[in-house]
């Protein structure tokens, strides 16, 4: 009787240590509000800064990641960030700003990153 209660702590416990841990899905969000007028164009640079790797949509695609990880993209934040890197300008609604833009190649360098590191992972539109 002691052999079998031994064979069986044995087995769960090895069972228990020995098992490997399920893979969670990491799930990444990105999606932003428009940034653009009605005209397309744009209204601030806060995208721009967002999309920098230590804004809040650049951290999403320059931290490094362990794991599975599953991309809900907002098609629109998308469309407005490939706008962006193709140049663009400010506007207040009434005229065009003299600013300085500074966020296509910030645009150009997220789209970029975006793409390899999401190319082999799942992600939804």
């Amino acid at each position: 009787m002691r052999k079998v209660l031994t064979l069986l702590t044995v087995l769960l416990l090895s069972n228990t240590f020995l098992t490997t841990p399920a893979q969670a899905v990491q799930e990444i969000v990105i999606t932003e509000p428009t940034h653009r007028l009605s005209d397309g164009v744009f209204f601030d640079d806060e995208l721009a800064t967002k999309l920098a790797p230590t804004g809040e949509l650049g951290l999403l695609i320059y931290s490094p990641s362990r794991g599975v990880r599953s991309w809900l993209v907002d098609p629109a934040t998308i469309s407005e960030i490939v706008a962006m890197s193709n140049g663009y300008v400010i506007s207040d609604g009434w005229e065009i700003k003299d600013a300085q833009v500074s966020g296509q190649d910030v645009a150009k360098a997220w789209l970029a990153q975006f793409l390899k590191v999401s190319r082999s992972e799942k992600y939804q539109c």
